[in-house]
């Protein structure tokens, strides 16, 4: 019979008995063999591998998507490109954010507990004491200029600004006492006593339970 008689009597076209035909001399059966793994040429990541990537998101929080590229290259043997990665890991649920810097030896047991304990006070009844400082010669990054021309700020330049160290008590109602040291002189121990003693003590009240500005809390002070 022809390729017509056989399209004619099953229904179907002359074209579909030619690549079943062809099919057949082939590979001696008549249905295709079933491909296992990838297909070439996807960029589809499977279950697995999307596990891989927020495994590797969580343990890795600033990595590169070509380092992860890399990396999941070396666990699995496939090669994803960085488009795809990007598409994937938005979909995961995943943004970039700027880090957070968290120091190692921190505790959140004690953390907890430090809080549990300074929940028991009003907040009006807490003043933080903390050192900081700020040097002259910092300037502001951004500024306004007409569209195609560069922001210009003149200022003269030197090789050190004069920094200034500053220890200061805070409640949450306004600064409750500040100290100024002159440039170069750092919040050492004496600096610290002598504010407690001439600056901060004058502004406090009684703990009585009720009193405002009445529990104090410090900082790291060096």
């Amino acid at each position: 019979m022809s390729n017509v008689d056989i399209s004619s009597t099953l229904f179907v076209s002359p074209k579909t008995v030619s690549q079943i035909y062809r099919l057949f001399v082939t590979t001696g059966n008549v249905t295709s063999p079933k491909v296992f793994g990838r297909p070439k040429g996807t960029t589809t990541l499977y279950d697995h591998e999307e596990l891989i990537i927020c495994e590797i998101l969580l343990r890795q929080p600033t990595i590169h998507l070509k380092e992860m590229a890399y990396e999941i290259e070396n666990t699995t043997g496939t090669r994803f490109p960085v488009e795809s990665l990007c598409r994937t890991v938005h979909r995961l649920g995943f943004t970039m954010k700027k880090i957070e810097k968290v120091a190692a030896q921190r505790c959140e047991i004690q953390r907890a507990r430090f809080m549990a304990e300074i929940a028991l006070f009003p907040s009006d009844q807490l003043v933080f004491v903390d050192e900081t400082g700020f040097n002259r010669r910092v300037m502001r990054d951004y500024g306004y200029s007409i569209e195609g021309t560069p922001a210009t700020c003149y200022r003269k330049y030197s090789p050190w600004g004069p920094r200034y160290n500053v220890v200061a008590a805070i409640s949450t109602e306004s600064i409750v006492a500040i100290r100024i040291c002159d440039a170069g002189v750092t919040v050492g121990a004496e600096e610290f006593v002598a504010f407690i003693q001439n600056d901060l003590y004058a502004a406090l009240n009684r703990y009585n339970g009720a009193n405002n500005r009445s529990v104090v809390i410090l900082g790291m002070i060096s």
